[in-house]
């Protein structure tokens, strides 16, 4: 698999990063669409979240260091609408990922796979 780029939402980005924005915002499936995008092809089940999370979270970090400085403590679903339009006019609605390829990605997740 070649490296490619996607763009992803800002709020499906900072959920795959944050357990509490996705526990805030309630849409698993952006989340984990961002860490199954960084695995590689296939279709990945809610199981792969906190192994994804584990694995592909420095990598998202090293792409865009500057969402390493959001200090998302204290985001609920009561605040998180106001909280995550503050983090868009910050950081953009939307912002890109480059997969790993083949020789970066660290496992085959055939376990995960739908």
């Amino acid at each position: 698999m070649d490296q490619q780029t996607q763009y992803f939402d800002l709020s499906d980005i900072l959920a795959a990063l944050h357990r509490n924005i996705l526990d805030a915002c309630g849409d698993f499936e952006g989340a984990l669409s961002v860490l199954s995008f960084m695995a590689g092809e296939g279709k990945y089940k809610y199981e792969f979240f906190h192994r994804g999370q584990e694995i592909f979270k420095p990598e998202i970090l090293r792409q865009h260091p500057e969402l390493g400085e959001i200090n998302a403590e204290g985001v609920n679903s009561e605040n998180y609408q106001t909280w995550i339009n503050q983090q868009k006019d910050i950081f953009g609605e939307t912002l890109p990922l480059v997969s790993l390829n083949e020789d970066e990605n660290a496992d085959d997740f055939p376990e995960f796979i739908e």
